[in-house]
């Protein structure tokens, strides 16, 4: 259950590719990076079965928000062929305590829904969007 710091958000796109390229692409650690400027670091912590993934990751300070970290569990949800969820929340993990310098960022809950479809000219584009309660631990 959510705190009342925390903050929800949820943005669109269309994405001018498959299905199995998006959720590649949302578990590329270069590209996380490029999506969240403000990330310092991320690394995997472990690979599970059934496309699940243990991430431990910081953030710069930005602004108002000081440097944060956490520690986010991620698993892709197959509906379909043409449709997934990437979904992830925060979790705790006695191997990594919290940084000196560092305040705990909390991920409620966040994740893509990714739908396969085709435009108007029959081209193959993914409908995603991102959902996100978080609190960020501003100050």
């Amino acid at each position: 259950m959510s705190d009342d710091n925390s903050i929800a958000s949820k943005s669109r796109a269309l994405v001018p590719t498959h299905l199995e390229r998006v959720i590649q692409l949302l578990s590329n650690l270069e590209v996380l990076q490029k999506l969240d400027e403000s990330m310092k670091s991320i690394e995997v912590v472990d690979k599970l079965p059934l496309e699940t993934t243990v991430y431990h990751i910081q953030h710069n300070k930005v602004l108002i928000a000081n440097q944060r970290e956490h520690n986010l569990i991620s698993t892709v949800l197959r509906i379909s062929p043409e449709e997934a969820f990437v979904m992830q929340k925060s979790l705790n993990l006695d191997k990594y305590p919290l940084q000196k310098g560092f305040i705990k960022q909390t991920v409620d809950i966040q994740g893509w829904h990714i739908k396969e479809t085709k435009n108007e000219r029959n081209k193959v584009i993914c409908k995603v969007t991102f959902y996100s309660e978080s609190n960020y631990k501003v100050a």
